[in-house]
């Protein structure tokens, strides 16, 4: 699928050469700043490197799909998808911003075959040579330490027909705030007096994940991995253990990447924690 332009230095040569150059260079990616977000709001199609001017004026469209809120110090795993039939290549830049459109919190790859960052600075993600393959893409996001206020992710999809050229390609833009709050990957419900710190680490997460807490009274412990499916990965009963603090090891070297809840249960009390599996 066409992309968004990858090497500034080769404008001015497109420009000579034409249009179709310009949109075979740039399946590696779009240049930063082509998100759709503000100030300028740019995307491809009103670069014109794709979509012959036209904004959302196609026949698909540009999903994303958010939490509703966040909780400030974690990660979660957000998804991006483009659809529009009869199209065979596919784009996307991410960026995130508060209120006062600053970039904010920190975007990450979860996939680097098919995401990259296009600046230095990490304030974008975009898709790979060989990310235009494929119409849907997953990215994690972490929230800086402290409260941000409301954020807004800003996405810009590209739907093309690999003519070569311009022409026949759509582009989308969409945005979606997320709000400050208890997050819904991270709750605590029932008697949460039996718990003292809960943390999963490292999260995101590559080969294996640590859950540490502190027990205020003894009780009988279990912990459970599971998906955003609810489908239980991993499992193990840690049996009854005393006051004070434990940790327990969560394998995670043959999960795929994304987002996962743990679970710390007793038969008093249940903590969830959010990890974030990375490959």
């Amino acid at each position: 699928m066409r992309h968004l332009p990858r090497v500034l230095g080769l404008t001015l040569f497109a420009a000579l050469l034409g249009a179709p150059f310009l949109a075979l260079s740039n399946s590696g990616g779009a240049p930063a700043g082509r998100a759709g977000d503000p100030p300028g709001r740019v995307t491809c199609a009103t670069s014109g490197c794709h979509g012959a001017g036209n904004l959302n004026n196609g026949p698909g469209r540009v999903a994303i799909e958010v939490p509703a809120t966040y909780e400030p110090g974690e990660a979660f795993t957000f998804a991006i998808e483009v659809t529009q039939s009869g199209i065979s290549r596919w784009g996307f830049q991410v960026a995130v911003r508060d209120a006062a459109d600053q970039h904010v919190g920190t975007l990450q790859l979860l996939d680097e075959a098919v995401t990259r960052r296009p600046d230095a600075q990490g304030n974008y993600v975009t898709h790979t040579r060989s990310g235009i393959n494929q119409n849907r893409w997953e990215i994690g996001w972490e929230a800086p330490q402290e409260n941000a206020g409301p954020v807004t992710f800003y996405v810009s999809g590209m739907a093309a027909n690999a003519n070569g050229s311009s022409s026949g390609d759509d582009v989308y833009s969409i945005s979606a705030t997320v709000e400050p709050g208890m997050a819904t990957n991270v709750e605590t419900v029932d008697v949460p007096a039996v718990f003292d710190l809960v943390e999963a680490y490292p999260n995101p997460a590559t080969e294996m994940a640590t859950l540490r807490y502190t027990l205020l009274q003894a009780e009988p412990v279990v912990v459970t991995l599971r998906n955003l499916l609810g489908q239980e990965m991993w499992s193990r009963s840690l049996g009854l253990q005393p006051v004070g603090a434990h940790e327990a090891r969560i394998p995670v070297a043959s999960l795929a990447g994304g987002l996962y809840h743990l679970e710390l249960r007793t038969s008093a009390a249940r903590q969830v924690r959010s990890l974030t599996v990375v490959r």
